[in-house]
């Protein structure tokens, strides 16, 4: 199938799907989707897996047809994929229903009946243990855990500047020493792009969060995250509760998935408002990314700019990151090859330049004593020329 095909072309190639997410100027979730199967690249974006992976889209795909077969347009494509889109959506309703006939099967009770009885002599016994939703947990405990999952990727090195979160929770176990909450964490850290609003950094797996009580407080104690790769599934079974595991690994669906983004961009729209920025809030792959190796820069010299460990993007464009209460913006230009690549910061409030290096564009050479510019223009980037899922677009007066 096509997600194995794409794990195993990763593999072969040495990449993490971290890597791989910055190959293709993705988030690393949606790399995971693929291989998990939840969804399938779109047409443009599987030719470039393809070129990225040598092999052509058909061997991708997984069809065995002649090299004369093999050259087909994009709208050939986009029915492939709708075809492998309605194959996963059938397989998963399969899924659901096989779990519905096992759970009428009287050796399922018994079982459950015995576990029952076992647990009750435990001297840490469960509570209650059983699937949630939102609206039926207290208050007090989805605060501790929205809390909980901003603090514990506060700490990770997430470039942005308004962390958001959301959650779906699975289940929750109560027991005398505490309670675990088994749920999907969905992490974004939005971030000023191109004069876009998308998320720089992102976390979108399912995870244990367990806490402590302290009377109607829950103090976090720590959580563990599912596995990638050929771990997932194995990780998530010793992690949650058969129940729990069932669910995850059966995944949730498009509509909640999309609700766990609509929250997470409410909670960037009041940030907007706060800091007083216009904006339009998008996911990362919905605006167009402009790579110096699209411009004929050479891998050599893009490698050897990356190696530079410059704080600036390697594509046409910018972000801006606040230093000591000061808004900088960082900015990539070139022109292509035959050009110098710039790197420019300067001040948002005024466009003031307080670093400017160029290099040459055919050796990486930096170049010394550059002519510096007068005054610098902040990028603005433009959206995909095709639709992508979860756009949101919001515009502040």
């Amino acid at each position: 199938m096509l997600n194995d095909n794409i794990r195993n072309l990763r593999k072969q190639k040495g990449y993490t799907q971290d890597t791989l997410a910055q190959e293709l100027n993705v988030v690393r979730q949606t790399v995971s989707k693929w291989e998990k199967g939840y969804s399938v690249p779109d047409a443009l974006m599987l030719e470039k897996i393809a070129e990225l992976f040598e092999v052509s889209v058909s061997d991708l795909l997984g069809d065995a047809q002649s090299e004369a077969q093999q050259k087909t347009d994009l709208t050939q494509l986009s029915a492939q994929l709708s075809v492998l889109n309605n194959q996963i959506a059938r397989e998963l309703a399969r899924k659901k229903k096989i779990r519905k006939i096992l759970l009428i099967i009287p050796a399922i009770f018994i079982v459950i009946l015995i576990a029952a009885a076992a647990l009750s002599f435990l001297p840490n016994k469960v509570i209650y243990s059983e699937t949630y939703t939102q609206a039926e947990i207290s208050k007090e405990l989805d605060k501790a855990v929205s809390d909980a999952i901003i603090k514990n990727n506060s700490q990770k090195d997430w470039r942005g500047e308004c962390p958001t979160e959301s959650h779906y929770i699975y289940g929750v176990d109560e027991t005398e020493d505490g309670v675990a909450v088994y749920l999907n964490e969905d992490f974004n850290s939005f971030g000023f792009v191109n004069g876009f609003f998308i998320p720089v950094g992102a976390s979108f797996c399912p995870a244990v969060y367990k806490f402590r009580k302290d009377g109607d407080k829950y103090i976090y104690v720590d959580c563990r995250y599912a596995e990638d790769g050929e771990y997932y599934e194995k990780s998530i079974k010793e992690m949650f509760s058969a129940s729990c595991a069932r669910h995850a690994l059966s995944g949730i669906s498009a509509d909640e998935n999309n609700s766990l983004w609509i929250n997470c961009v409410k909670q960037a729209q009041a940030y907007l408002v706060k800091t007083k920025r216009n904006a339009q809030i998008s996911d990362y792959s919905d605006i167009k990314h402009i790579l110096l190796s699209d411009l004929g820069i050479s891998d050599e010299v893009c490698n050897k700019l990356c190696d530079s460990a410059l704080p600036y993007d390697m594509e046409i464009g910018n972000h801006e990151v606040v230093e000591n209460g000061i808004r900088y913006v960082y900015q990539t230009e070139c022109d292509g090859a035959d050009s110098p690549v710039k790197f420019i910061k300067f001040r948002y409030k005024d466009n003031k330049i307080v670093e400017y290096k160029a290099f040459d564009g055919l050796t990486g050479e930096e170049i010394k004593n550059p002519e510096k510019p007068d005054s610098v223009t902040y990028y603005h980037g433009k959206y995909n020329d095709t639709n992508v899922a979860y756009t949101t677009v919001v515009y502040y007066d």
